[in-house]
C-alpha cells in the first residue's frame, strides 16, 4: 500500500496567496495493473499562470493544484518505464502517483535522459 499526499486548492487567495488556501488530503493508490507504474515526485512546478487559472475560475476550488513534476519510477509494470527511470508529467503536486494506461495518455509521461554532472532540480525539461 502506497499513501500519496496531495495538495488542493481549497480557497481563491485574496491577496497573496496564504497556507490556508490549500490543503493537504491523503489517499491510499490502487494496487498496480497490467502496463501500470508508480511514480515518486521529485520536484514539482510553481508556475505564474496558476495566478491565472485560480483567479479566472480554471481551477475550481477543491481541485488538486495542478503543475509540471519530475518523477522517479519505483515499481512497474511497463517496459518503457522502468523502475529508476526520472520521468516528467502533469502530475500536480503530489507526492506519489499511479500511472496507468488512461493517465499515460492524458498526461504524456516521458523519460528525462540522465545528463552527467547535472542536477535534477535543473533536468527538469518538460515540455
Amino acid at each position: 500500500m502506497v499513501l500519496a499526499r496531495k495538495w488542493m486548492y481549497v480557497r481563491r487567495p485574496e491577496g497573496e496567496p496564504k497556507e490556508t488556501d490549500f490543503a493537504l488530503k491523503e489517499e491510499e493508490l490502487p494496487a498496480l495493473e497490467a502496463e501500470d507504474f508508480l511514480v515518486e515526485t521529485e520536484y514539482f512546478s510553481l508556475d505564474a499562470g496558476l495566478r491565472g487559472y485560480m483567479e479566472l475560475g480554471a481551477l475550481p476550488v477543491g481541485s488538486p493544484v495542478i503543475g509540471m513534476a519530475l518523477a522517479k519510477v519505483i515499481e512497474s509494470r511497463n517496459a518503457q518505464f522502468p523502475v529508476g527511470a526520472v520521468v516528467c508529467a502533469r502530475l500536480g503536486w503530489v507526492t506519489h502517483a499511479v500511472l496507468n494506461r488512461q493517465q499515460q495518455k492524458e498526461l504524456r509521461p516521458y523519460i528525462v535522459p540522465e545528463v552527467a554532472g547535472q542536477s535534477r532540480a535543473i533536468r527538469r525539461s518538460c515540455r
